[in-house]
């Protein structure tokens, strides 16, 4: 290397460290807004002997810095300045404890995600600073960036749920993206220094640079801007309670689910945004037994309209630094749509279409229901099959609308003799089957069959015609006469066709 080139690197050198300095007062008065914004961010959520020592800390360091500025400044003004390098080491060892400092409020940061939010865009929107104005010499920002942005990357991968693997990987990429522009802007920089110092003519180029660090600067902002975007513009919604089920985080999506602002829920009890309340101690059992994890928990909400809103919820436990539980954070998704379409597709499989009653499948389920708890409890139920008279006649003199008329009401005059506890079910043409859960005696049958035969005799209009309502009705007794479904209905069907044939089709108890 000859004396010339040796002689234009270092003059570069120096140039470089006069910069580093000439912009280090901005740089400070950054800092000094940055950490007022901290410590206002932190005054209500972290002991003041933590925060003030960390604040203290950070303080200290920026007074000493912002001395040996000063001094710096003095020094080159009137050309006094000499041992370069042991001012740049020493730049670079004040930048490192500043960022080592930040890094270490994650150390204070209380468990809510707003301010653990807040204070990741603070660090990052710090660094992105550092990427261009310590960016004069080689590791002026990375002394800076590195130690705050890998402790609050640490910090956020080190917690539990989607929210923060989320940010810590936004602070990954934020980090990448800085390091790579501060490496473009340090060579920038420098090369600009260099091209100045050797030729005027070089103006060209600077400008080219200049570009290329506005380009940088913007990558910076639009990737500041699409963390802020991910945080506050989640479509699940976020939301944590304390231990007592109090509402103390909401994430703005909640007013697209539920119709209320934030603030209209905050404070408030989670139990009473429940279609049923007791729902909450349900995840609360629920929470215990799976290791404080719950996923895909449904349960139903009221709308601000009245509305109910079905939400399928993902929650865990909130824990403090010592791993106490102190309450319950999650997400909540929309699935309203989902659990209709499931309910129709329940109903269309288990209830007639036409009478609305079970169907065949239906009843099957609950016979084999009532049959295990009389024997359960020992008691006796009974089971009717009943089969209309005449209806083939019905639908050839009035049609099968008329027919199914005839059937809708039959349907609706059993239903109105029966308990809350049994069933009645259409299980295909014109028969019908009853299910009496618990019966007393012979006599009570009897008198059950006489109360429907009584239901069922007075006539209907068919066409300006009226018609009764005539059936058949087989009646089994279980479990003294058959303890499966199968057994009992086909015994019940036998005796129904007895008497029918007893009777040529009259009504028959």
């Amino acid at each position: 290397m000859n004396a010339l080139d040796s002689n234009l690197q270092r003059k570069t050198a120096v140039e470089q460290v006069k910069l580093l300095f000439r912009h280090g007062h901005t740089a400070l008065a950054g800092s000094f807004a940055c950490l007022g914004l901290a410590y206002y961010l932190l005054k209500n959520y972290v002991s003041a002997p933590s925060l003030f020592a960390w604040s203290g800390g950070m303080l200290a360091i920026y007074l000493v810095r912002v001395f040996f500025t000063a001094r710096f400044q003095r020094l080159s003004a009137r050309g006094a300045i000499t041992h370069w390098q042991r001012w740049k080491s020493g730049y670079l060892l004040g930048s490192a404890a500043a960022g080592t400092v930040w890094g270490m409020g994650t150390l204070i940061l209380p468990d809510v995600v707003a301010i653990e939010a807040g204070f990741a865009l603070l660090i990052g929107g710090m660094s992105a600073s550092s990427a261009t104005v310590h960016s004069a010499v080689r590791g002026g920002s990375e002394v800076f960036m590195l130690p705050a942005m890998l402790m609050m990357t640490a910090y956020l991968a080190g917690k539990d749920g989607e929210i923060y693997r989320l940010m810590a990987l936004m602070m990954v990429v934020h980090t990448l993206v800085l390091l790579c522009t501060a490496r473009r802007v340090h060579d920038a920089v420098r090369e600009n220094i260099r091209y100045g110092l050797e030729k005027d003519e070089l103006s060209e180029s600077l400008r080219h640079e200049i570009e290329l660090r506005a380009r940088d600067a913007e990558t910076i902002r639009r990737s500041e801007e699409e963390l802020r975007t991910i945080l506050n513009n989640m479509q699940d919604v976020f939301f944590r309670e304390d231990l007592e089920g109090n509402l103390i985080r909401l994430s703005p999506s909640v007013t697209s689910l539920l119709g209320y602002r934030p603030e209209e829920l905050l404070g408030r009890k989670t139990e009473e945004l429940y279609v049923d309340p007791s729902i909450r101690k349900d995840i609360a059992v629920e929470l215990k037994q799976n290791g404080g994890a719950v996923f895909g928990y449904r349960k139903a909400l009221k709308h601000k309209n009245g509305d109910m809103v079905w939400v399928s919820t993902n929650a865990h436990y909130c824990k403090d630094p010592a791993g106490n539980v102190v309450g319950v954070e999650g997400t909540a998704r929309d699935v309203t749509d989902n659990k209709r379409l499931e309910d129709e597709m329940w109903r269309l499989a288990n209830f007639d279409s036409l009478t609305g009653l079970p169907n065949r499948r239906l009843f099957y389920d609950r016979l084999r229901v009532a049959v295990a708890q009389a024997k359960r409890h020992g008691k006796r139920g009974a089971l009717m099959f009943v089969d209309l008279d005449g209806f083939k006649a019905i639908n050839d003199d009035f049609g099968h609308a008329a027919g199914d008329a005839y059937l809708c009401e039959t349907a609706r005059r059993l239903e109105g003799v029966l308990r809350r506890s049994d069933t009645v079910a259409r299980i295909g043409g014109d028969e019908f089957t009853i299910i009496f859960s618990e019966v007393d005696s012979n006599g009570h049958i009897a008198g059950v069959v006489d109360k429907i035969q009584a239901a069922l005799a007075p006539p209907m209009r068919l066409h300006d015609e009226s018609r009764s309502i005539a059936a058949s009705i087989g009646v089994t007794v279980f479990p003294d006469e058959g303890d499966t479904a199968d057994e009992l209905l086909r015994a019940a069907d036998d005796k129904m066709y007895a008497a029918k044939t007893e009777t040529g089709g009259a009504r028959r108890r």
